[in-house]
């Protein structure tokens, strides 16, 4: 598994229910995506930064996602350009559901 954790920092701060409504639209979009496990969408106490914590069944799979279609409506939507940092995730502890993938 690939975690990927993605961040803007938006031209104007983000309030947490503006940001609660823009993650629920995108949550749609990416329910049932084809390797991707699960996303946490995160957002700083001020404001200024926002972003998401995919967990993908590969690179493969994230970096398909992460296209150039995708980068240009992100920094379109954000005012930014996303930064990307990479983990191998080999292994992940799902308490609600009582799991552990690997």
């Amino acid at each position: 598994m690939i975690t990927v954790y993605v961040e803007f920092s938006p031209a104007e701060p983000i309030t947490v229910d503006r940001f609660a409504e823009l993650a629920a639209e995108n949550a749609r979009t990416n329910l049932g995506r084809l390797g991707l496990l699960s996303k946490n969408y995160v957002r700083s106490t001020d404001g200024t930064v926002v972003g998401g914590i995919y967990v993908w069944s590969t690179r493969h799979a994230a970096e398909t996602h992460f296209d150039e279609a995708w980068h240009a409506r992100v920094t379109e939507a954000y005012g930014s350009e996303p930064s990307f940092r990479w983990f191998d995730s080999p292994l992940v502890l799902d308490n609600r559901h009582r799991e552990i993938l690997d």
